[in-house]
């Protein structure tokens, strides 16, 4: 599905933080990291805005995944 849709495509499929996760885990880790690169980080930030949205994504995360998406938000995950 993805490749009739375009890679280049799937980044404006994905319109909270729970699409980013439904995504996310209906892709092998690497591709899942491949998606994350191709959604710029400012569009991430949006996607996820607080620490709620986190709290609802951070679960789904393989850890590749949970790693990336801390650098690009900058959330340290013991901070309280």
């Amino acid at each position: 599905l993805l490749g009739m849709i375009g890679w280049e495509r799937v980044p404006a499929l994905v319109m909270d933080e729970q699409d980013l996760a439904h995504l996310m885990r209906a892709l092998p880790g690497g591709l899942s990291c491949e998606l994350l690169e191709l959604i710029p980080n400012e569009r991430l930030r949006e996607l996820v805005r607080d620490r709620r949205d986190w709290a609802e994504l951070e679960p789904l995360l393989e850890t590749r995944e949970r790693e990336y998406l801390l650098g690009v938000l900058e959330v340290d995950a013991d901070a309280e």
